[in-house]
Order: C-alpha cells, then sequence, then structure tokens
C-alpha cells in the first residue's frame, strides 16, 4: 500500500500543474517531488502522468487514481482534526459579524450562558450591513437576513428565524401628528429609514389577509444602523420601519409604540453562516453550535412577545 505521503505529493503536483510550481508552493526540490510520483507509479505500476518539458496532463487512470487519493488524504485530515478537536480546550478569539441591533438585542442574551461553559473563548462582534468575506476578512462566522449565497459551495448555512418587520413610533410624535388610520396617512408625515437599493421612499406593507398597499412617504432619516434609526424614533422624529426584535423591548416600556398595527412589512430569515465544519477550530465550533441551539428559540419568544 502507497504511504500517505505519496498521495500527498501526488495531489500537489495535480493541485498546481507540475512539478516546478508543486515545488514552490511546499517548499519541496522538484526533483524530489519527481521521485516519488516516479516511485508510486513504479508500485502501481501505472502511468498516472503524461509529462514532457512543454506538456503536463493526468492519463485515464491517473484522474481515476486522484479522485481516491483525494478521498483519502480528506479522510486522514479529518480523522486527525477529529483527534485534535477532541482532546483541545476550546479557547481564543472568535470574530462574528452581525448587523446593527443584532449583538445588542440577541447575541448579548446569549452569550452569558456561553462563557459560563467556556470561559477561555474570546468574542469579537464586527457590526455591519455590508456583505463579509469571511476568508479575505478573516471572520469566523455571520449573522444575516436573506443572504443569496448559494453560488458558493465552501459555505454553508443555517436558518435561525425570521425576525418580523414593523412600523413604530413615539407616543409624543402621535400626539403631534395623530394617529396613523391608514397607510396612506404615511405620505404626509416625516419617516424615518434604512437605505435601499431600489425606490427609497417606497414602503410595501401587507394587512392580515397579504394583500400590499404601497405607500409613498418622505425619509426624514436615513441610515444603515438600526439603532441609530431606532434612537430617532424614540427621539419622535418620524415613523420607523423597524425589526421587531429592536424595538421590542421600547415597544414593552410604551416608549415606542406600534403604528397600523394591523399592517406588517414583511419578514427577513436570519441565518448563520460559516465556512466549514471540517478545519474549525474547537472555539468557533462550539460557539456555532451555541447560536444554532440557542438563537432560534431567542427569536421565537421575541416574535411572540412583539
Amino acid at each position: 500500500m502507497s504511504s500517505l505521503d505519496d498521495l500527498f505529493y501526488f495531489d500537489a503536483v495535480v493541485r498546481y500543474g507540475g512539478f516546478a510550481a508543486a515545488g514552490r508552493a511546499l517548499d519541496i526540490p522538484k526533483s524530489k517531488l519527481s521521485r516519488r510520483v516516479s516511485g508510486l507509479e513504479e508500485r502501481l505500476e501505472v502511468r498516472l502522468l503524461e509529462r514532457s518539458a512543454r506538456r503536463f496532463s493526468l492519463t485515464a487512470v491517473g484522474e481515476a487514481f486522484h479522485v481516491h487519493c483525494r478521498a483519502a488524504l480528506d479522510e486522514a485530515a479529518a480523522a486527525e482534526e477529529m483527534a485534535l478537536r477532541l482532546k483541545a480546550e476550546p479557547r481564543g478569539l472568535v470574530r462574528v459579524g452581525c448587523p446593527p441591533g443584532f449583538g445588542e438585542h440577541a447575541l448579548a442574551k446569549i452569550l452569558p450562558a456561553f462563557f459560563a461553559a467556556y470561559p477561555k473563548v474570546r468574542v469579537q462582534i464586527l457590526v455591519s450591513m455590508k456583505p463579509v468575506d469571511l476568508i479575505a476578512e478573516r471572520v469566523d462566522v455571520v449573522i444575516r437576513a436573506n443572504l443569496a449565497f448559494d453560488h458558493d459551495q465552501d459555505l454553508i448555512a443555517s436558518k435561525l428565524g425570521a425576525v418580523g418587520i414593523v412600523l413604530v413610533a413615539s407616543p409624543a410624535f402621535l400626539e403631534r401628528h395623530g394617529n396613523v388610520a391608514r397607510p396612506e396617512d404615511l405620505s404626509q408625515l416625516p419617516t424615518i429609514s434604512y437605505p435601499k437599493a431600489s425606490d427609497q421612499d417606497l414602503w410595501i406593507l401587507y394587512d392580515e389577509s397579504e394583500i400590499p398597499a404601497r405607500v409613498r412617504h418622505q425619509s426624514q432619516v436615513i441610515a444603515d444602523d438600526f439603532a441609530v434609526l431606532r434612537a430617532a424614533a424614540l427621539e419622535g422624529i418620524g415613523v420607523a420601519m423597524l425589526p421587531q426584535a429592536v424595538c421590542l423591548d421600547a415597544l414593552t416600556t410604551g416608549r415606542l409604540v406600534r403604528v397600523l398595527p394591523a399592517y406588517h412589512a414583511g419578514e427577513s430569515m436570519m441565518h448563520v453562516l460559516f465556512t466549514s465544519r471540517r478545519g474549525m477550530l474547537p472555539a468557533v465550533r462550539v460557539l456555532v453550535n451555541h447560536l444554532i441551539a440557542e438563537l432560534p428559540t431567542l427569536m421565537r419568544t421575541k416574535r411572540e412577545q412583539a
């Protein structure tokens, strides 16, 4: 049976497209790689590669062999990772990206129990509404709404739950401007909104029968930070469109009230997004598992309370 080292060298030559390129990538002499692959071919009594000064390609046998070679290397890596993971105590920094408001109203609620179980793990929360490249930006986990990630097979997503979008305003604002009885009344009032790539001053609301009402409005404040939008609503600047989770505490205490409570503005499906469980550091793995286990229940509770 061939050694894993020989399989590793053969795979490297195939992946990098030649002996010279593989040698540079692995910092191994080209001559050593050539000897190891030639020795592998001799033991197997087959030709795996066609090579010349100008040409490099896999033979038909080489192509089939490489598929099994890659699978063997992956399984060996998985076995080693499992052994290391089982003996390793989760520790170190985990970088988590999330949209504005989610850290304050969701993550902060579930982290105390996590730190009690894993005191050597540190969490850095990166708040942004911009798309995150997990690999390029060295982010371990991202929480996002309605992500289009199906095209990237290297990413894994788990649904956390839906977040309802509602209209709210301060009691002082409604006292000055009067109660809003119909969706079209919003066109006469200052509003607070999140920037959109489409029509900025158009809201689409739905009643219980899910019939849409298209409402033109004039945004007094536009911001890509839910905390800013919530603060503006609390100050009585206008009617705001916000996720329920962001304004639940203010609704509960009466500092904000629902506007047009028979209507809603749809919902966003939240996901936790990460690269792959294979090769994942223990600290990242336990945090991902905690998010998946705890956030759906918390989000469902907030939705029911709202």
